[in-house]
């Protein structure tokens, strides 16, 4: 194989960086999983334009994989970077592929679920706006009504109370 050839893979390009033993073996899964798919389209003759085909059209799973994991992890978790490795990829490349798939930043797309979640739990439940500020993770109350107000132009207690911007 040639010099730098799993440099082209997004979960072998930090390998260097990678300091504790969980990601040490996430990103080993990864590198496992593209280089067998790499052998498999060399056996059965795939050519590079090929693969970039099958990279659009496995977009859409990878988006669908982001939408499956914001669902289970948008409560305690908001950064790209988080996402990113838990896909075995790198930010920029999940960048890519939300950019592709919705035309919005990956930051975009967790916002957007994170406050539809959040309008959500304002409007159905009793909770106070600090207990779901806590809930949800965020450093302060205050913090999360200028995270929430920043979206919809509105305070949660206005949202709460039915006044629309």
């Amino acid at each position: 194989m040639p010099a730098g050839y799993f440099h082209r893979f997004p979960c072998c390009r930090n390998w260097p960086n990678i300091k504790n033993t969980t990601t040490v073996l996430r990103w080993g899964q990864c590198t496992l999983r593209y280089l067998l798919m790499n052998i498999c389209n060399q056996a059965i003759g795939v050519e590079p334009k090929e693969e970039i085909t099958n990279a659009k059209i496995h977009a859409n799973e990878y988006f669908n994989r982001l939408v499956f994991l914001l669902s289970r992890h948008c409560v305690k978790q908001r950064s790209v970077s988080y996402y990113a490795s838990r896909l075995c990829m790198s930010a920029k490349h999940l960048n890519e592929i939300c950019k592709r798939v919705s035309h919005s930043t990956v930051k975009e797309v967790i916002d957007q679920y994170v406050i539809t979640q959040l309008k959500n739990e304002i409007a159905t439940s009793d909770k106070t706006i600090a207990e779901i500020s806590d809930e949800y993770n965020f450093p302060s109350p205050s913090f999360f009504c200028r995270y929430f107000k920043k979206f919809t132009a509105v305070t949660p207690m206005e949202f709460r109370k039915g006044i629309s911007p």
